[in-house]
């Protein structure tokens, strides 16, 4: 049998994602670039035969630090000398959590961008669309640096241009106290906000197309596009937004409640909760002290309403009617919830010995107590018949896999019905298991399967340049990703792999405003077929209390978080101690 090796494109891509500086091609400089801010010049690299721009390192607002640090970012001072635009900018300050966080730079001052462009994009040939990807974790860890080289591939394959951005995280870029304190929160959002501009006024210069800019995120990246979609401060500043598995940010007090809780804890742990003037204490305390004294737990930071960046102005409704009026694409992942499942109780993907009372003790961690035997009946099934472990189990996975899709389809409902939003509105569910994913967890355990992030590398076309890690099913469905992607950022309107038109839930035609979503795999084409949303809205009342909203308020580094059980049972130990462990290692 003859072995078959990855391209030079691929393995180029490879070798540049594990050591970066590692030569692939002939590397030139770009032409000088003349932006609002000043002169740039990047680099040319040629990737398999195709040249690529790469600019690394461009500063969209002044350095967050010494008077300016937890302040609302401000504009660039003008520079007159070319500025090299070939090194990738620090990381902005996060918890080292592995290797790869380690050996690379971090810093307060880490409001810069980079920008990738066709090799033709620098003269006057046609400009072309603009993806702002917006890449963090949770809003504790990540960087517009990260992969920038494999995911550089949807540049190359879909000739579209890719900004990526740094912005501040966790305490630095969402702390909130009272007004009093200096710490207004949604700092990370001002970041994207500026950064977002600066794309729109310069990136002409770069070959883009000012008036073709689409925001997108993933996971809690996606929560903050639609946060910018919803925020009355960037009105103008993009056309189109893709959302990827978290769509929608509930108004109410207990995400301003868990913010202002988490704030509370590192200043305690800093020294500065009682001080007179809390923001002068904390501008005095080391960068790296208020990451060790971040609270160890699943996202203790996020954006909040009640601020003069999302103003909680009534119920969901409201704030849909005051939301911007641009294209919107959004999709999850088949499996999402199975990850809350592996976190929490990973017996559940073991055999263990679960009784109907265990799964109602696990539901009790998700939901409202007087909904747990509702939803248990539903799910599972009637407690008065036999029901198999595995019925439970799988009971348990289907429950939480609503939970995204819900907020999913509510928000596309809401925005078809607001007056006056009339763009497109379309959805899908992303239903492959890849050789290789994102998330390492839902590799070792193959029963989450259509995982958390399954879309992220297929998007940028990282089947491709991460070669020896991906299969054909995978670059199949990275070419159908890329297709839809670049045909909505050029149209507005994605494109279906077999042609069709894609169901749009805003399409004044429709007498009926539930539209189905498009469930997307590699195998038939591409497209499989239509899942129907109809259950989820008609049960939202069931599936809108989910895991987040209830654990949040806890710290896990001191042992606060603690499961809502009513009753003692042989599977409570055990929950209690993987909250403790798993958990905790996990972030």
């Amino acid at each position: 049998m003859m072995l078959k090796f990855p391209t030079t494109s691929g393995l180029c891509a490879l070798l540049l994602a594990i050591i970066p500086s590692i030569i692939c091609g002939d590397i030139k400089s770009t032409p000088v670039i003349k932006t609002l801010d000043g002169p740039i010049v990047g680099m040319v690299r040629n990737q398999g035969g195709t040249d690529l721009n790469f600019f690394f390192g461009i500063p969209y607002a002044k350095p967050p630090v010494d008077d300016l640090r937890f302040q609302k970012p401000q504009p660039v001072d003008k520079y007159i000398d070319v500025l090299e635009a070939t090194e990738l900018p620090p990381r902005c300050m996060q918890p080292r959590l592995s290797l790869n966080y380690i050996r690379q730079e971090m810093s307060e001052d880490c409001l810069y961008l980079n920008i990738v462009t066709p090799g033709d994009s620098l003269g006057k040939g046609p400009k072309y669309p603009v993806m702002v990807s917006i890449l963090h974790e949770d809003h504790l860890t990540g960087s517009g640096n990260d992969e920038i080289y494999l995911k550089a591939e949807l540049v190359k394959r879909r000739n579209i241009i890719l900004v990526t951005l740094n912005s501040r995280l966790n305490f630095f870029g969402y702390a909130k106290t009272e007004a009093e304190d200096g710490l207004a929160g949604n700092m990370a959002l001002w970041d994207e906000n500026f950064a977002i501009r600066w794309v729109k006024n310069n990136i002409e210069f770069f070959g883009g197309d000012p008036n073709s800019i689409t925001i997108r995120g993933q996971g809690s990246g996606g929560s903050n596009v639609r946060a910018h979609v919803l925020s009355p401060y960037i009105r103008g500043q993009f056309n189109r937004a893709i959302v990827g598995d978290q769509a929608f940010i509930v108004a109410g007090e207990d995400r301003l409640a868990r913010v202002e809780a988490s704030t509370d804890i590192v200043l305690d742990r800093v020294g500065c909760l009682k001080a007179k003037d809390r923001l002068e204490c904390l501008q005095d305390v080391p960068a790296e002290d208020i990451i060790s004294a971040l609270p160890k737990r699943f996202e203790a930071f996020s954006p909040i309403f009640d601020t003069n960046y999302l103003t909680l102005v009534g119920s969901n409704e409201d704030i849909i009617e005051s939301a911007n009026d641009v294209s919107l694409l959004m999709g999850f992942s088949s499996d999402y919830g199975s990850i809350f499942l592996a976190r929490i109780a990973p017996q559940i993907y073991a055999k263990a010995e679960l009784t109907y009372a265990d799964a109602l003790d696990v539901l009790s961690i998700f939901v409202e107590s007087n909904q747990v035997k509702k939803i248990a009946e539903i799910f599972i099934g009637d407690p008065n018949k036999p029901i198999s472990i595995r019925k439970i189990q799988d009971g348990l996975v289907r429950f939480l896999n609503e939970l995204v899709p819900c907020d999913i389809y509510y928000t596309a409902l809401l925005t078809a019905e607001a007056d006056n939003l009339k763009k497109g509105v379309y959805t899908f569910e992303y239903n492959h298991v890849a050789l290789t994913n994102e998330y390492k967890l839902c590799d070792i355990d193959r029963e989450l399967g259509v995982c958390v992030r399954n879309q992220q590398s297929p998007i940028f076309g990282q089947p491709y340049s991460s070669y020896w890690f991906h299969n054909p099913a995978d670059r199949k469905m990275s070419d159908i990703m890329m297709d839809i992607y670049s045909s909505f950022m050029r149209t507005g309107k994605p494109q279906l792999p077999n042609g069709k038109d894609w169901p749009n839930w805003n399409d004044p035609k429709s007498k009926d405003p539930i539209i189905a979503t498009v469930v997307l795999d590699p195998k038939n084409g591409g497209y499989v077929d239509t899942y129907s949303p109809k259950f989820c809205l008609d049960n939202l009342d069931l599936v809108n209390s989910s895991l987040i909203s209830k654990f949040y308020p806890y710290d896990l580094y001191d042992m606060e978080m603690q499961a809502k059980v009513d009753r003692k049972s042989s599977y409570t130990d055990f929950l209690y101690n993987a909250i403790q462990s798993l958990y905790y290692i996990d972030y």
